[in-house]
């Protein structure tokens, strides 16, 4: 785990240098209990609070210009998730499916999507391919419900149903972060594994007034953790990296790709547990449990 001395420009990490062993641990007991104190944002493990994973600035880093978002899983959730839609899908055709019953076929489904991310990651970047997938994801749904004799009616409504706005929920502290960071002239983007509808999505949603740039991986080619479109962003908003830091919810597309941009970033939620596996070194990621604190760890 880095020391301040090793962490990028804007970052401050206190936590010392420690056997390979013991700084795992660290990392993994850091992130199982967040706390918010006056001097930022930290963890507590064994009751004790550990150093570092403050939000403070370090001396002479540069400003913070802008901020860059992921959307699902930071800012927003499907509302409702694709096991409820299935059954309130299948009720529109007159055939009751039971819930339990969906649940499990949402778990096959999103496990088909983590096989195929993990075989051809890639697939962000097409749009045809991403609709693909989901409409896939459905068509074993309905197979599991038994209701194959409407995988031709079925996938396609879920599919257009997550299209609109109605079908999604603003996430708790997202309007109060980007409100803040527009209320201090920190220029926002998006940069988003997503469809290329993604900018219809936002506006439906109130979100899109908070961003200066939306870039969707289906829109320009390129998909996270590629740093190509984090590049897209920056270039747009015309800022550079090290003045810039990114917030989203996956470890792989988010730190990672960010950290490969050059950018550092602020990770949201259930991704901290990835991190404490991982026992990378952490100078420039920031964990935090939701976006109240994120909006916390910026304003620092």
């Amino acid at each position: 785990m880095a020391n301040s001395s090793a962490t990028p420009a804007g970052w401050r990490c206190d936590v010392a240098p420690q056997a390979d062993d013991a700084s795992r641990y660290a990392a993994e007991a850091l992130l199982k209990k967040p706390f918010v104190s006056e001097a930022g944002l930290g963890y507590e493990a064994h009751g004790r609070a550990l150093p570092g994973w403050t939000a403070e600035r370090a001396g002479g880093a540069l400003p913070l210009r802008a901020a860059l978002f992921d959307v699902g899983g930071t800012l927003i959730a499907p509302n409702p998730d694709i096991g409820v839609m299935l059954v309130r899908t299948a009720a529109g055709e007159g055939v009751a499916v039971d819930s339990a019953r969906a649940r499990e076929a949402q778990a096959r489904a999103y496990a088909l999507y983590d096989r195929a991310l993990a075989v051809e990651g890639d697939f962000w970047c097409d749009q045809g391919r991403a609709e693909g997938l989901w409409l896939s994801m459905y068509e074993l749904m309905c197979d599991h419900v038994e209701l194959g004799h409407l995988r031709d009616v079925i996938p396609a409504r879920m599919y257009a149903t997550y299209l609109r706005p109605d079908a999604w929920r603003v996430l708790d502290g997202a309007f109060e972060c980007l409100q803040a960071l527009r209320d201090r002239g920190v220029r926002l983007g998006v940069v988003s594994n997503w469809a290329v509808t993604l900018p219809n999505l936002l506006e439906g949603l109130g979100l899109a007034r908070f961003f200066d740039v939306v870039v969707a991986s289906a829109a320009v080619g390129a998909c996270k953790p590629d740093p190509v479109i984090f590049q897209r962003a920056l270039d747009a908003l015309d800022t550079r990296a090290s003045e810039t830091v990114h917030v989203g919810d996956s470890w792989e597309a988010d730190a990672m790709g960010a950290r490969a941009a050059g950018l550092r970033t602020v990770l949201v939620g259930g991704a901290a547990a990835s991190v404490g596996e991982a026992g990378a070194s952490l100078g420039d990621i920031v964990c935090v449990p939701a976006l109240a604190q994120a909006a916390r760890v910026l304003q620092a």
